[in-house]
């Protein structure tokens, strides 16, 4: 059995507000940079935040601008909505791929969080 590998690329835009805001524009996560603070929003609530590929590419997206931002001091994480944080992987999306697709999956998963973890370091 063969499987395909779908690279979904996003395709962030850093709108500036102010000089002490900035808007980053992605598909399932949003960004807004106010004073030295990043909200960073999983923007999925129809599927109370699951996390598919695009979210997770997203998310590092996020946080990497956080990261390389000297003006930021400080980071919230939310989930839209008011059912759910994050409900966890995408099952739709697992599904559907095979034993080693969910292994790169959860292996690039792993180095968000990582990221994410390790921000402030």
């Amino acid at each position: 059995m063969s499987s395909t590998t779908t690279t979904i690329e996003s395709s962030p835009k850093i709108v500036p507000a102010d000089s002490s805001a900035a808007v980053l524009t992605l598909a399932n996560v949003l960004y807004e940079k106010r004073d030295a603070i990043a909200y960073v929003t999983v923007n999925r609530p129809k599927v109370l935040n699951a996390l598919n590929t695009l979210t997770w590419k997203d998310l590092r997206t996020a946080f990497e601008h956080a990261r390389d931002d000297d003006a930021v001091r400080g980071v919230i994480l939310t989930g839209a909505g008011d059912k759910a944080f994050v409900a966890g992987a995408d099952i739709s999306e697992l599904a559907h791929a095979s034993a080693i697709d969910a292994e790169r999956s959860s292996s690039s998963g792993q180095e968000v969080l990582d990221l994410v973890e390790n921000l402030g370091r």
